[in-house]
């Protein structure tokens, strides 16, 4: 079999991941245990003192395990903790159901499930509740309290994500009074609460037996090798969103940074130096002569991005 057909038929697209999902970690090193992971920012509104003190966080395994991506019908633990004063505690679950470019973004309740109290410690209080999450699909989830009579919710944070239209990094939580709109009954909409996000996945998954021997090259192609200057993105013709785009005399330029003071423009994503999967085929014999005997490829479409 020549070099061509056998990197390529196992050429494979990656998908966007965090750093922790790839690692497979199951708690950040945050340089603080779990008793001094805040839950609630100092500017959180209206909150009283043992509202503030809830305290919760997806990233370690203090409050929740096991960590990641799951298979169905595991049971995952959550766990909380706060001044003691608090009177009720719940974690809700709901499925998240995305159409389109996000055109849709909607939540179903599936299960709202109460945590019982599970001890005390350097005068805080510990919530623990489980769940078994059932079929494939991506969960949202978030916790209300109430505390003398008043509700709050305890909800992913603000950090913006570039890639969704919803808020929340993971991690550490923030708390805040719970929205009118999600004290009664039906739906809650997508953007009153910041829910986690949890994904389970077939429980039948397995990892390829052929993959534990591969030994993968990632390849950007934009910037791997021109193997094709007739099908090079055209500067005047070619467009990224509303703009046009740059083109890069030199192939050992460096890429443009807007506002660097490097001539370019005010735009990110749309300088080119004309990479393309001709020029991948044409460096295959080489790849295979450093050992590797996969690609990894950033997901390879038609697009206005020089991420293509």
């Amino acid at each position: 079999m020549t070099a061509l057909p056998r990197l390529l038929y196992r050429i494979s697209c990656v998908a966007v991941l965090t750093p922790l999902l790839a690692s497979g970690q199951t708690s950040l090193p945050l340089g603080a245990d779990a008793s001094e992971s805040p839950a609630s920012s100092p500017a959180a509104p209206a909150l009283s003192p043992i509202a503030a003190s809830l305290r919760y966080d997806s990233r370690l395994a203090a409050f929740k395990q096991p960590f990641g991506a799951q298979p169905a019908k595991t049971w995952i633990e959550f766990s909380l903790t706060a001044l003691p004063g608090v009177d009720k505690l719940e974690l809700v679950i709901e499925r998240r159901r995305v159409e389109g470019n996000e055109d849709l973004i909607a939540y179903t309740e599936e299960a709202r499930v109460p945590l019982h109290k599970a001890g005390a410690a350097s005068g805080r209080e510990q919530w623990k509740a489980r769940h078994r999450f059932g079929g494939t699909g991506v969960y949202g989830y978030y916790f209300v309290a109430t505390v003398d009579g008043a509700r709050y919710v305890v909800q992913n944070n603000a950090d913006t994500i570039y890639w969704t239209k919803e808020k929340g990094s993971m991690g550490p939580a923030e708390v805040a009074p719970l929205p009118a709109i999600a004290a009664g009954k039906g739906p809650v909409p997508p953007m009153a609460i910041r829910r986690y996000r949890q994904t389970i996945h077939a429980s039948d998954f397995a990892v390829p037996d052929f993959a534990r021997d591969l030994v993968y090259y990632y390849v950007f192609p934009e910037r791997f090798r021109n193997g094709d200057k007739t099908n090079d993105p055209q500067v005047g013709r070619a467009r990224y969103q509303d703009h046009g785009i740059e083109r890069h005399p030199r192939w050992i330029d460096k890429p443009y940074k807007p506002g660097s003071g490097d001539g370019s423009d005010a735009v990110y994503n749309n300088d080119f130096f004309g990479g393309d999967l001709a020029g991948l085929i044409d460096k295959l014999d080489d790849l295979r002569d450093l050992g590797a005997n996969a690609i990894y490829l950033t997901p390879v479409f038609q697009a206005a991005s020089n991420h293509k």
